[in-house]
């Protein structure tokens, strides 16, 4: 997640998954849509600074402590 391209690609991909979320009512699926959506804007407009500011707020297995986290809650909602 170094690379600008890699990080461009992150982010569209990241939209591409918040368009379901349009049509998913309740607010579980529009809370997510939303932030999948603010996320992946951030990440395909400003690949730089994206890595950028990951880089100074937390070391790099935080990250992947976060991904893990947010996968139990999902996980733990059951939508």
């Amino acid at each position: 997640m170094s690379n600008p391209q890699t990080v461009r690609v992150v982010g569209g991909s990241l939209l591409l998954l918040a368009i379901p979320s349009v049509f998913w009512g309740g607010w579980f699926f529009e809370s997510l849509g939303f932030l999948l959506a603010a996320s992946g804007a951030w990440r395909l407009c400003f690949p730089v600074h994206s890595i950028r500011v990951q880089r100074k707020a937390y070391p790099r297995w935080v990250h992947g402590c976060l991904l893990l986290v947010g996968a139990i809650v999902i996980w733990v909602l059951k939508p």
